[in-house]
């Protein structure tokens, strides 16, 4: 797991089922709530970006890995898809801590 929360300007990839793997997302906002199209909201999310090349998260992909990769190559689980978007000729992804989940769900996260 990452060392801390997301915070503004940290770099990550997310591996969705649908989409698969894309890295180039900055962390824009985070512990912020989100009212998605449907009128739904989701409380003390993060939100990243990136550009339009390589294409963005998409349905489907809820629930997969916000990850960092670290300096010795190895990965760290940052956050839990939860949603996505675009604006402004970007792409968006909305993501849960992965410290709420850790401290709000039970279990462990393990590497296999």
């Amino acid at each position: 797991m990452w060392y801390r929360s997301p915070s503004s300007g940290d770099q990550f990839c997310t591996g969705g089922a649908r989409s698969g793997e894309l890295c180039g997302w900055t962390v824009d906002q985070s512990n912020v709530n989100v009212t998605y199209d449907d009128g739904t909201v989701v409380q003390k999310i993060t939100i990243g970006t990136k550009g339009t090349s390589g294409g963005g998260v998409i349905a489907g992909d809820s629930g997969g890995p916000v990850y960092t990769v670290r300096s010795d190559g190895k990965v760290a689980a940052k956050g839990i898809i939860s949603g996505s978007g675009s604006s402004w000729g970007a792409y968006k992804v909305y993501f849960t801590d992965i410290w709420d989940a850790y401290y709000g769900l039970p279990g462990y996260l393990v590497m296999q």
